[in-house]
C-alpha cells in the first residue's frame, strides 16, 4: 500500500519504497484512566520519515480504548494519516505490556 510507505522510492512506473539512511520517528499521547480504575482512553500524534537527503515527515492521529486486564494491558486504537486524506482509518489491537 503506497499510502503507508515512506522514504525514498524507485522511479515510476515501480515507484517501490526502499527505505533511507536515516529515520527520524516522534509520538506524543495522552492517557487518562476513569476513576483509577481499568478503564481509560488516549488520544495521541505519531510522525516520522525514512529519508536520504530532505525530512519529509508523514503525520498521523488517533484515538484508543484502554483496559488495565489481569493478564495485562490492552489497547485498541483508531488512527489516520493526515498526509493524504483519502486515506483509510486503520484499527490497531495491542496486548501485553507497552514496549
Amino acid at each position: 500500500m503506497p499510502g503507508r510507505e515512506v522514504g525514498p522510492r524507485t522511479p515510476p512506473p515501480d515507484n517501490f519504497a526502499m527505505g533511507g539512511r536515516y529515520v527520524m520517528t516522534g509520538s506524543v499521547e495522552y492517557e487518562h484512566y476513569f476513576n483509577a480504575g481499568p478503564w481509560g482512553m488516549a488520544g495521541f500524534v505519531d510522525a516520522g520519515d525514512a529519508f536520504d537527503d530532505t525530512f519529509d515527515p508523514h503525520v498521523g492521529i488517533g484515538v484508543g480504548a484502554r483496559w488495565r486486564s489481569p493478564i495485562g494491558g490492552v489497547r485498541v486504537d483508531v488512527a489516520h494519516g493526515l498526509n493524504d486524506p483519502d486515506s483509510s482509518f486503520q484499527i490497531y489491537l495491542s496486548l501485553g505490556a507497552n514496549l
